[in-house]
């Protein structure tokens, strides 16, 4: 508990500490016959985000709109599918979507990132995508999530070249242990 808050700033949400607690007092309630239906989670949780960003989507939707809308489409497709195979959903349209573990997250990036290599576009350049992954506390409402962290995700996605998945320093520490097969981080 003390190094995620030293080093990454997460806290345990409340359900998680009320649940510790219960533990350490073995209460009857954890005995496998709940009495009560359980206490509604907090709006604000950690959540793993991943990001994605058409590289010159501007000047492609500009260049050929029909083509632009298929590629758009065929990317919206591809990256649901990847994030939904990691135990995910896409609550934006723009292709962010929310993943249980920061491993899940970038396994989730890299199989994007692949599909996308893979196909053909109806666009005259392949589709390059900048992604990003980072880990934090979020407040949930109205569908989606809002807060410093997914600014912060965003302003990392930004740094990000096409073709490339950016990992904060949060999600990497909370994925270090459990990173997909094949895969290394790298500092920059």
């Amino acid at each position: 508990r003390r190094l995620l808050a030293d080093e990454l700033g997460l806290e345990p949400t409340p359900a998680l500490r009320q649940l510790e607690q219960q533990i350490l007092l073995q209460s009857p309630e954890l005995d496998g016959s709940p009495s009560e239906p359980p206490a509604a989670m907090d709006q604000t949780e950690t959540e793993t985000f991943l990001f994605t960003d058409i590289e010159a989507s501007t000047r492609r939707w500009e260049g050929d709109q029909d083509a632009m809308a298929r590629d758009l489409g065929r990317h919206d497709d591809l990256l649901r599918r990847a994030v939904e195979a990691a135990g995910g959903h896409v609550f934006s349209h723009t292709g962010d979507g929310l993943c249980p573990t920061a491993s899940a997250a970038l396994a989730a990036a890299l199989a994007g990132q692949q599909a996308l290599l893979a196909t053909e576009w109806a666009g005259t350049a392949p589709l390059r995508v900048r992604m990003a992954v980072h880990a934090g506390a979020a407040e949930r409402g109205g569908g989606t999530y809002q807060g410093p962290t997914l600014n912060r995700t965003a302003r990392l996605q930004a740094l990000a070249a096409g073709g490339q998945v950016l990992c904060s320093q949060a999600a990497a520490e909370l994925s270090r242990d459990r990173l997909p097969a094949g895969v290394t981080l790298l500092d920059l």
